[in-house]
C-alpha cells in the first residue's frame, strides 16, 4: 500500500509475473498468496535494467527536488556526526553547568539563612556583638540548623559537590 501511495505500481508486475487479472490478483492478495520473495523480486524486477523504474533515483536526484533533498540529507548526517562527536562535551558542559547554577542557589538559601539567624539575634546587640556571633561555633551552628529547616521545609537547595563558598568565610 505505501509503495502504490508513492506511485509504484507492484500489483501490475505481480499480475503480469503470475498472469492474472485484477479480480484473480485481488482474491490471491485477500487469501495472502503472495510471499515475500515474491514482492521482493518484482521490486527488484521493476527498479533493475529494463525496469518501468530503473534509474528512477538516479533521474530523481538530478531534480531540484532531489538536489534539496539529497543536501537535506547530507546536513541530518553531519549533525548526527557532530552530536556523536561531542556528546561528551555538551554532557561535560551541562553537568557543570548544573553543579554552578546549585552552587549559586545554594549561596542565596544560605544568605538567607544567615539573614533570617541575624534578624532573630539582632535584638539588643551591637553590630560587633552580632558579627562575633555570627563568626562563633554557635552563630554557624545557628545558620546551619536554619538552613536544615529550610531545606526540610523544601527550600531550593542542592548537594552540588563543589566546595561551601560560605565555609571559608564562617570558619576562621
Amino acid at each position: 500500500m505505501q509503495l502504490q501511495e508513492r506511485g509504484i505500481n507492484l500489483q501490475d508486475e505481480l499480475q503480469k509475473m503470475y498472469g492474472l487479472t485484477g479480480d484473480e490478483f485481488r482474491k490471491a492478495l485477500e487469501k495472502g498468496r503472495f510471499s515475500a520473495e515474491a514482492v521482493n523480486l518484482a521490486l527488484v524486477k521493476l527498479t533493475s535494467t529494463g525496469g518501468k523504474y530503473a534509474e528512477g533515483a538516479i533521474a530523481q536526484s538530478d531534480t531540484l527536488f532531489g538536489k534539496l533533498s539529497t543536501l537535506q540529507d547530507a546536513f541530518i548526517r553531519l549533525g548526527q556526526n557532530i552530536g556523536k562527536a561531542l556528546a561528551p562535551i555538551f554532557k561535560f558542559l551541562i553537568d557543570q553547568t548544573t553543579r554552578l547554577v546549585n552552587a549559586i542557589n545554594d549561596i542565596f538559601a544560605r544568605n538567607a539563612a544567615i539573614n533570617a539567624v541575624r534578624e532573630r539575634k539582632r535584638k539588643g546587640k551591637s553590630n560587633a556583638q552580632l558579627g562575633r556571633f555570627m563568626g562563633s561555633a554557635a552563630g554557624i551552628a545557628a545558620v546551619e540548623a536554619e538552613l536544615a529547616k529550610r531545606r526540610a521545609a523544601g527550600g531550593a537547595t542542592t548537594e552540588t559537590g563543589l566546595p561551601d563558598p560560605m565555609h571559608s568565610l564562617l570558619s576562621f
